[in-house]
């Protein structure tokens, strides 16, 4: 018996491969500026950040299916997609409002 991969276990692994991505990217990012902050000795300011980085990081998630079910992860491209759903979604609403109160008056 072949067992079948599926669609939504490939989305998985692929959200999960971009998440381990950007948790790398924040690591990096924190030990620049800790490094940036011992170098120009700015001790209360590194040891601020020390603490703060030693709390567990916390991935937001930032990635959108589209109208065709890829997957979007450009930020930009997300933010694009967010909008024009609220705008289907408030136009198709605002039109079956109009419709409905046009009917209430005839």
């Amino acid at each position: 018996m072949v067992t079948a991969i599926k669609f939504s276990d490939i989305r998985r692994k692929e959200e999960k491969k971009i998440l381990k991505e950007r948790k790398r990217e924040w690591e990096n990012k924190q030990l620049e500026e800790l490094q940036d902050l011992y170098c120009t000795r700015e001790v209360r300011k590194f040891y601020s950040k020390f603490k703060e980085t030693k709390k567990e990081f916390k991935p937001s998630v930032n990635i959108c299916k589209a109208k065709d079910v890829l997957i979007i992860c450009n930020q930009k491209e997300v933010l694009e997609r967010w909008n024009e759903y609220f705008n289907d979604l408030l136009n198709k609403n605002n039109n079956q409002g109009h419709t409905a109160a046009d009917g209430e008056n005839m």
